[in-house]
């Protein structure tokens, strides 16, 4: 994860400097700062898809929202622009998600897969600034502790933390009829 410093662009960014952003990288821009990462690795994919089928069917199944991969998160007053791995809209919220254009609606659910690149920055930054915007869970999957850390926003607006290790079966707080194999997942 490369961070392009206010003091390097001698500016904070903003939406339309998102937009001028090539495709060739990820690309996230929080409170003003340019953060960039090379495109994840099939590990990091296949994680993530494994858990996004997982959500998608129990999700869709029940009625209860609709699943979100890997499309950008636009927070327009607090400047900043990223782009979760998945994320997760629950009942009142579905309606407010464009299907064809920029989401700024809060997610219910964030799920980002630690890649080595973005290790840090995932449990550090994305995590504060996730907890900030009020999303009330945030899954982080690590592929290298095959471990699941379900993060669970209090009325402190503090994350507590359950971390889940392989192979035992994750029961989510926010779906508890929901059974996720990580010796599956992380296989």
């Amino acid at each position: 994860m490369v961070m392009m410093p206010r003091e390097v662009i001698r500016r904070r960014l903003t939406f339309d400097d998102y937009k001028q952003l090539p495709d060739d990288q990820d690309y996230e821009i929080v409170e003003g700062v340019l953060y960039v990462s090379p495109r994840p690795r099939a590990r990091h994919q296949i994680i993530g898809t494994h858990l996004a089928i997982r959500l998608f069917e129990h999700v869709h199944q029940t009625g209860l929202g609709l699943v979100v991969q890997d499309t950008d998160l636009i927070v327009s007053d607090r400047d900043v622009y990223i782009s979760p791995d998945i994320m997760v809209f629950l009942g009142e919220k579905v309606a407010s998600v464009p299907l064809d254009g920029w989401i700024h609606t809060i997610p219910d659910l964030v799920v980002e897969v630690l890649s080595p690149s973005t290790r840090d920055y995932d449990l550090t930054t994305k995590q504060r600034i996730y907890a900030e915007l009020g999303v009330g869970h945030y899954w982080i999957a690590d592929a290298d502790g095959r471990t699941l850390i379900e993060c669970v926003l209090g009325t402190d607006s503090r994350y507590q933390e359950r971390k889940v290790e392989a192979p035992a079966v994750f029961v989510p707080a926010l779906f508890p009829q929901l059974r996720i194999d990580l010796g599956r997942v992380f296989a």
